[in-house]
């Protein structure tokens, strides 16, 4: 291995390659194309790994700030423009945007969410040359965790790319109810630092990764959770209602009629009946009429129809639209919209469901005027749905993004969780299985079964282990019948968040100082005067 490596670092093509100004963007962007198929539908977790081993390979070697930056911001923007390239499809076909431009905006939102990863590799590269086993272990790992934690807080955020969602599927998915996702970022940092240390001859510090991987063996297998007795016999509906003209008036009628009458068997044998977001494109107040007449029906039969829809409402004489979701079969004649049993959406899509700077904005083309983009946020403090024996922990569509957000609403008494969504917005690409892969993420936190019903596609029912046990065909109508068993109980995630994350990052921030208060051994300096370029 040794003379393997002395030779690779004599090789000119070598250096002039992958230390070249040209090489610290080319190389990493590759790599960063190569990660994207850790995510789904790809689900390579071994796939995305080894591309972190390497990036982290190549910022132990590089020689500067600069090229660390360049390597860090490379590397994230292939990996975020790559797997988000279903923008492209929103913009272009919902926005009107040229092709060119849509895809100039991709590529620039890519280097937006990779801007935190590579400020903070530039402020603690200089820490390498003290000790190049603090950097890999401890404070590499540490500035992702935070850009992490930028990226799903800045400007609203958009944690849409985490490294932790491609390890829904393998032994890593273990951490998910100890840690969540986050947790699972800072595992595979410290699994590709201690690899790129084992590449780099400090075999040492190999077991890190194996004790990681061995460790999710065997914890696999501790529940949190239980079912409890009883189950409760639901109906989950897809309409298939084209995005297109499911917001022109003359659609209502037939939106409802298909909705109804994939419904209406379902309601006469008792079942919980689930219809996706907006369901109903009208305000409640509009749809009193409707509202009462499935009301009627769902009672009559001892059945609940739950049905996404959107809220207008009043408060001090001013005006909020809301993205609601209610539940009917329990009520007696519905008067006022207000008393409705409701959740409404906390956090709202940006330019999707609300404009920031709108009065600037909106004027400026289609891109910025989407139907339905001028909703209010719900509540923070809202609390779980009851649906008839059932307490759930509701969702709608981009909120399955934060994890924070759905284990805020969980308690041991909730059952499962209610994910109502419109993915349409995405056509034929590989959006809907991501946003797939992230609710099967949510099941494995919280460690409950989750209903995800939408218009289009991924219908889905999600067991408490992140297993999809069924599902309907992507862009087709048609009902999915399943037996829901609700669990109980909190996992170590619900019950204390990022909690136990904080604890071992402030560890690894302490471990990490002492290190470098030791500097580099002999050993240390001599490999890095063999492969430093």
């Amino acid at each position: 291995m040794r003379k393997y490596l002395e030779k690779l670092a004599e090789l000119k093509i070598y250096q002039q390659v992958f230390f070249h100004p040209l090489g610290y963007m080319l190389a990493p962007a590759l790599l960063g194309a190569f990660a994207t198929l850790g995510l789904a539908p790809y689900n390579s977790w071994p796939a995305l790994l080894a591309a972190l081993i390497l990036v982290f390979l190549y910022l132990s070697l590089v020689p500067s700030k600069k090229a660390a930056f360049l390597v860090t911001l490379s590397f994230f923007t292939a990996y975020h423009a790559t797997s988000l390239w279903w923008l492209n499809f929103v913009m272009e076909d919902f926005g009107k945007l040229p092709t060119l431009l849509s895809y100039s905006v991709v590529i620039l939102f890519g280097i937006y969410l990779s801007l935190p990863y590579a400020l903070l590799s530039l402020i603690v590269f200089k820490f390498r040359l003290k000790n190049i086993i603090a950097f890999n272990l401890g404070l590499l790992p540490l500035g992702f965790v935070l850009a992490d934690t930028i990226v799903g807080w800045l400007f609203t955020g958009f944690p849409w790319t985490f490294v932790g969602y491609s390890c829904v599927e393998g032994p890593l998915a273990a951490y998910a109810p100890l840690l969540g996702v986050r947790g699972i970022n800072l595992i595979l940092y410290l699994i590709a630092g201690s690899v790129a240390l084992t590449i780099l001859r400090q075999f040492i510090y190999l077991p890190v990764a194996g004790v990681i991987l061995i460790a999710a063996v065997l914890i696999k297998g501790i529940s949190f959770t239980s079912p409890i007795e009883g189950s409760s016999q639901v109906t989950l509906v897809q309409g298939n209602i084209t995005q297109a003209v499911r917001w022109k008036s003359s659609m209502v009628m037939p939106t409802i009629a298909t909705y109804w009458d994939l419904s209406k068997k379902p309601l006469q044998e008792g079942r919980i009946v689930i219809w996706p977001e907006s369901a109903i494109p009208l305000f409640t107040k509009d749809a009193l009429t409707f509202l009462n007449d499935f009301n009627a029906v769902a009672k009559a039969y001892d059945a609940t129809l739950v049905t996404g829809i959107q809220h207008l409402e009043y408060q001090n004489k001013n005006r909020t639209t809301h993205n609601s979701i209610i539940a009917l079969g329990e009520y007696g004649e519905i008067l006022d919209p207000n008393e409705l049993i409701r959740y409404d959406k906390r956090h709202l899509v940006p330019f999707g469901e609300f404009v920031p700077f709108q009065d600037l904005l909106r004027p400026l083309g289609s891109i910025f005027n989407f139907p339905m983009s001028n909703f209010t946020p719900g509540e923070d403090k809202q609390v779980p749905l009851q649906i008839g024996d059932l307490k759930l922990n509701p969702a709608i569509c981009y909120e399955s993004v934060f994890p924070e957000l759905i284990a805020s609403l969980d308690e041991s008494e909730v059952n499962g969780i209610l994910m109502l969504s419109n993915d349409s917005w995405f056509g034929p690409t590989r959006g809907p299985q991501q946003h797939l892969s992230i609710s099967r993420m949510r099941t494995l936190e919280l460690q409950k079964p989750m209903l995800r019903v939408t218009n289009s596609g991924i219908t889905a029912f999600i067991n408490e282990k992140g297993v999809v046990e069924k599902s309907l065909p992507v862009n087709e109508k048609g009902v999915l019948d399943l037996e829901f068993k609700a669990f109980q109980g909190q996992t170590l995630y619900s019950r204390f968040g990022n909690l136990p994350l904080f604890i071992i990052c402030l560890g690894l921030f302490i471990w990490s100082l002492r290190a470098l208060k030791k500097g580099h051994s002999k050993e240390q300096e001599a490999l890095l005067r063999l492969l430093r370029p």
